[in-house]
């Protein structure tokens, strides 16, 4: 039987949110294992991969010319495989411990038998409970059991998301209404230049197809050994040529990084507010 669905917690007030993304979030780091514990990552603020870790001559000696059935190379292939399982792990564990900074925490039996003394007197003497015990068994019972923090997380996003929703619908969505003023209203030149912004924003989310958009970061343009894509649907994917091992050698963790990173560059290019596109930016 399927454990049941945990109930989304209170996320914290408005000032509060915005100290935790200003001074806690960009802290954050989300850390990854491969299945086999080969392979480990580290995913910082906005999905930045910032290291690989691995033993580099262990993984060359087992994979470097691991072949398939047909005798073709597939170390390279298992290694890719390797590293994107970690980093997608990393993703999801940075995104739970964002998403538990920005609720508030459950009530710890701390917590609750602060809140007994504070409430003893408030109640009515024939609801009062019979010890500070019973108050934090029957509070925390309340609560259910602890949940799983995947869980947890799942459900607070979903319910922030239909939060967002509801904000999101009643949003004008046609880039000429946004730029619109009054009739003979003279903007000032801030709020005139931030409509124009938003418009344009619209326009370009209007013209990307999230399922096809795709963005790549390669080590070399013409005789790539590395590519890395974002979408988004998927914050990592990793191609590495079949002589990989031959080809970059023991720098290949730096050279996923930096070709992480100009994926990731594109695909942030493809929403920027601005008009300028970035010149590598090519959907």
């Amino acid at each position: 039987m399927a454990p049941e669905q945990p109930e989304a917690r209170e996320p914290l007030g408005f000032e509060e949110r915005r100290r935790v993304l200003a001074e806690v979030v960009p802290a954050i780091v989300g850390e990854g294992v491969s299945p086999c514990g080969r392979v480990r990552a580290y995913v910082g603020h906005e999905c930045e991969l910032l290291r690989l870790e691995w033993d580099w001559e262990r993984l060359k000696e087992q994979l470097a010319g691991k072949r398939g059935s047909m005798n073709e190379l597939v170390g390279a292939q298992e290694l890719a495989q390797l590293v994107e399982y970690a980093v997608i792990v990393a993703v999801n564990d940075r995104q739970v411990k964002v998403t538990d900074a920005f609720h508030l925490p459950a009530p710890t039996r701390a917590a609750l038998a602060e809140g007994y003394r504070d409430e003893y007197w408030s109640l009515p003497e024939h609801l009062r409970p019979d010890s500070e015990d019973e108050y934090v068994r029957e509070r925390l019972a309340a609560h259910g059991p602890k949940p799983d923090p995947q869980g947890q997380a799942e459900a607070d996003i979903a319910a922030s998301r239909e939060r967002f929703g509801a904000v999101v619908a009643e949003l004008e969505s046609d880039p000429g209404k946004i730029r619109a003023s009054e009739p003979g209203v003279v903007l000032p030149a801030g709020v005139a230049e931030a409509k124009e912004d938003a418009a344009r924003f619209v326009e370009r989310l209007s013209q990307l197809d999230p399922q096809k958009a795709r963005f790549e970061g390669k080590d070399d343009e013409h005789a790539p050994s590395v590519i890395v894509v974002a979408t988004f649907q998927s914050p990592f994917g990793l191609w590495l040529h079949p002589d990989v091992f031959s080809r970059v050698g023991s720098k290949l963790d730096k050279a996923i990084i930096k070709c992480a990173a100009g994926a990731k560059a594109k695909l942030a290019a493809s929403i920027r507010v601005a008009g300028e596109e970035s010149d590598d930016f090519k959907p």
